[in-house]
């Protein structure tokens, strides 16, 4: 697979990537399933700082 192979690839999963996820979140969010969604509370950043570093390494 060539450079453009690899970088078509890169744009594609990319751009279907995202429209997944933003769907996920307003199906979450919309309010159709209450015991899906509470809110967000503290409890949901605590350990946010952990999370960063382990994606940064």
């Amino acid at each position: 697979m060539g450079r453009r192979g690899l970088l078509g690839a890169a744009m594609v999963g990319n751009a279907s990537w995202w429209p997944i996820n933003a769907a996920q979140f307003v199906y979450v969010v919309s309010g159709s399933f209450p015991e899906a969604w509470t809110g967000f509370s503290r409890k949901a950043f605590a350990s946010l700082c952990g999370f960063v570093r382990l994606s940064l390494v």
